[in-house]
């Protein structure tokens, strides 16, 4: 009996040490996670939580003969590799769909013509002219191959136009990304095509390259051109596989990621 007393006294006094030093709990509930929203590139107001890519192939009047007839099986596969490093980069919340132009479009001048206007990598205002070709013929109501889009009046998609361009060259600015058919069909670029055609399709987000070029005089009084880099992604350098580059940080958070 003495020991069942003496147990209902050690519980009792257990219960009121309890009562005095054991409280609430002072550790702070988790914030609410909050929904991702990505965005242009340092501009809120454009959303990219859709993107929608059309192609176009795009032969100088010239070279028509050099035209390949499976180049959307070679665009194809290279898309899908940008839209598995999208997704991992924006951690699923920015979604790209792609169509492509029905039909060739033949330009209206020589190669030569649109190459030397392309010539500098650095300036990404040389792909206007093309731009500017595209959107009269094809994106225009009474062009001679204006194809209506379901789409273009939906706010809330991010239309880009990515330009195969048979010939030599590449750029992205604006709502427009070009990049030479080669990058994307030779042998010398199977490594590296698509991480070309995600660093231009980049451009359409609004994305500066993040590398710096300069003009090197030499003794002889030659010049020639040089590229630091300023950061090491795909912004920065291109000659390595899409799988082995990224987005920096600094560029996604201003992208709202």
């Amino acid at each position: 009996m003495k020991n069942l007393i003496g147990i209902f006294i050690f519980l009792c006094a257990s219960l009121v040490v309890l009562s005095l030093f054991v409280g609430v709990s002072k550790t702070k509930p988790l914030p609410e996670l909050t929904e991702l929203s990505p965005y242009m590139y340092n501009n809120k107001n454009v959303s990219i939580k859709k993107i929608h890519v059309t192609v176009f192939y795009f032969i100088p009047k010239d070279v028509k003969e050099y035209e390949i007839s499976d180049w959307k099986e070679y665009v194809e596969n290279h898309l899908k590799n940008l839209i598995t490093f999208h997704t991992l980069q924006f951690q699923n919340t920015s979604e790209i769909t792609y169509t492509f132009s029905p039909s060739y479009v033949i330009g209206e001048k020589d190669k030569v013509e649109y190459e030397g206007i392309l010539g500098s990598y650095e300036d990404h205002d040389a792909l206007i002219p093309i731009k500017e070709e595209i959107t009269k013929r094809v994106l225009t109501k009474g062009g001679d191959l204006y194809i209506e889009k379901n789409n273009e009046k939906q706010n809330d998609i991010r239309n880009v136009f990515m330009v195969v361009f048979e010939g030599n060259g590449a750029a992205g600015n604006g709502d427009f990304a070009l990049i030479s058919r080669k990058y994307l069909t030779d042998k010398e670029y199977v490594n590296t095509g698509s991480t070309f055609l995600a660093h231009e399709f980049y451009h359409t987000l609004g994305i500066p390259d993040n590398y710096q070029s300069s003009i090197i005089v030499h003794e002889d009084k030659s010049q020639s051109k040089t590229s630091l880099v300023t950061k090491k992604d795909i912004m920065g350098q291109v000659n390595i596989p899409l799988t082995s580059t990224y987005l920096d940080t600094d560029t996604l958070k201003n992208m709202g990621i």
